[in-house]
């Protein structure tokens, strides 16, 4: 178990946010670029409002055959996102990911400015036995 520790702990902070306006073309280059697969979308006061993954980007825009250079991150990004805060023990923020059959964490402040992301892989890496299983066994390998 890992008692103490709390998801500001494992979470990756060096993190690229896209504006809601931005396009899709620039959103896949940042994740060329950084090497991720997914980019948290705020609005036009930085508040987390949505996920754009390589998923979304391939079942929404390149299947529909839509033009990444003019369709946006709201139109593409999962808008049914969740997050925990800083301060959200591992646990907690483990269980969440479990239930909700997720694979990222925005990990957000009290104004639902985006701090962080917490992946599947920062879990797994810091997760061990009976927690680690339970996880990739629930998300991992549902999709």
């Amino acid at each position: 178990m890992q008692s103490n520790k709390k998801i500001s702990d494992v979470m990756s902070d060096e993190i690229v946010c896209l504006s809601e306006k931005a396009s899709i073309q620039e959103c896949a280059q940042k994740m060329r670029d950084k090497d991720i697969g997914a980019v948290p979308v705020v609005d036009a006061n930085d508040r987390f409002i949505g996920m754009v993954t390589d998923r979304d980007i391939t079942i929404r825009v390149t299947a529909e055959g839509k033009d990444p250079a003019r369709t946006t991150c709201r139109d593409a990004m999962s808008s049914q996102t969740f997050s925990c805060s800083p301060d959200a023990s591992f646990e907690d923020a483990v269980h969440l990911m479990e239930s909700k059959e997720v694979r990222r964490l925005a990990v957000c402040d009290d104004q639902n400015h985006v701090l962080g992301i917490v992946s599947l892989g920062d879990v797994a890496s810091n997760s061990e036995g009976e927690l680690k299983r339970e996880l990739l066994e629930h998300v991992a390998y549902s999709h």
